[in-house]
């Protein structure tokens, strides 16, 4: 008989978040991304003692990606949805009717979100970095001029803002659990401490016991903000339902205890540039590249 599955403590979270934090580190993703991001934009010459000789710059590699970038992506992007056929006691009109309301909200959510842009994003950090990730949430908050608020909101995250509970397995709904940290204002988060507490959805008894603490990663811009914290999105796969359980993290607790999304599928897609065998991180075209740029800046 499957051993249920159990609600996750705080301690494991963070614990699981530390050990997928140090497994991109020994590959190096943080250091690659940095260089990449920096050889893209054309800071080509950091680090480097010129001794007053030029450092020009002939950045051919932001040329190639935004041209590979614009022949993949399309700006005609659209979703049909169509009725299978099945025992069912609607009739063929019914589920013409239904197909339409179905169709007209996916237009409106590719409208409303952008997507064709964060399409292009999406592959321009696959292509720089080795990943692109897009995330899809519910946000209860936003006003659509019906009684009830909320609609669904896709976002563009970086790679090393996704933590894979096998970091061995690039497909994502394989996953036993996907970590997603966020850099919030301390603000923020003791406001939602205040709404859960309201709610007895957290085990943190006191807004004032969120404190600032420091990005893992050492992102060269958290140093200039000392009034953040990181908060861990933390999904993972009910076994004995197969639905999507969601819980939000800080290091002093559990921020929003865990509940079930009834989503079947992570509301995550990730795409590699270029695969590694073993490895949920791909090879970015950038990488490849980079001794050409180096030699082509030097002569």
């Amino acid at each position: 008989m499957a051993k249920k599955m159990k609600t996750p403590t705080n301690d494991e979270i963070q614990r699981r978040y530390e050990k997928a934090h140090s497994f991109n580190q020994q590959i190096g993703l943080y250091d690659t991304v940095k260089v990449n991001e920096d050889f893209f934009i054309g800071n080509q010459w950091e680090g480097v003692e010129s001794n007053g000789l030029p450092t020009p710059t002939f950045n051919f590699l932001k040329q190639v990606v935004l041209f590979q970038v614009a022949t993949i992506t399309s700006d005609n992007l659209a979703m049909q949805a169509t009725a299978l056929p099945s025992a069912t006691s609607y009739t063929s009109a019914q589920l013409e009717s239904v197909m339409e309301i179905i169709n007209h909200q996916f237009a409106a959510i590719i409208e409303r979100n952008r997507i064709v842009t964060k399409n292009r994003e999406f592959l321009r950090n696959a292509a720089v970095d080795g990943d692109g990730a897009m995330h899809f949430y519910f946000d209860p908050s936003i006003e659509n001029g019906q009684p009830v608020k909320g609609e669904i909101v896709a976002e563009i995250i970086d790679n090393t803002r996704v933590l894979f509970g096998n970091p061995n397995c690039r497909d994502v709904q394989r996953q036993p659990y996907i970590i997603i940290p966020r850099r919030e204002l301390v603000d923020d988060v003791r406001y939602k401490v205040e709404k859960y507490m309201e709610e007895g959805i957290t085990e943190i008894d006191n807004p004032d016991s969120v404190s600032p603490d420091s990005e893992k990663f050492q992102n060269k811009y958290d140093s200039y903000t000392d009034d953040k914290v990181t908060v861990l999105t933390y999904y993972y796969r009910d076994r004995e339902t197969g639905h999507i359980w969601c819980a939000e993290s800080i290091e002093k607790g559990i921020l929003r205890k865990a509940y079930d999304t009834e989503y079947t599928l992570y509301p995550l897609v990730w795409i590699n540039w270029d695969y590694i065998p073993d490895c949920y991180h791909g090879q970015a075209m950038i990488t490849g590249l980079l001794p050409n740029q180096k030699f082509i800046n030097k002569i």
